[in-house]
């Protein structure tokens, strides 16, 4: 009895903490997201500048860069996301179907 009551108590500790991190996730992509737009407008005002012959090249790259690095981030961020959606799912004890092509099934 000891031994299942453990059980049920680290499960449920476990359920917590997912939905905290998920929230936590959830947050960080919206977060991500945000800050893409703003590394677009960056890179289009550096263009403008550099057009202008306010800005050098090598501004245009790094604000590109910039962007790039946030669009990486995004990307982390969303599998991220999915690791702890799925660990909260077996955390459950929904299974997940697999089929004949190897994509999960509803």
């Amino acid at each position: 009895m000891r031994s299942v009551e453990e059980y049920k108590d680290n499960l449920v500790v476990s359920v917590r903490g997912t939905f905290r991190e998920l929230a936590r996730r959830k947050q960080s992509l919206e977060i991500q997201t945000e800050l893409i737009a703003d590394q677009n407008r960056n890179v289009k005002i550096a263009q403008l500048r550099f057009e202008q012959g306010n800005f050098s090249n090598r501004d245009v790259v790094e604000a590109q860069q910039a962007l790039l690095d946030a669009q990486n981030s995004l990307i982390r961020e969303k599998v991220a996301y999915e690791i702890a959606r799925l660990g909260l799912l077996k955390d459950l004890g929904i299974l997940l179907f697999i089929d004949e092509k190897g994509m999960w099934k509803e």
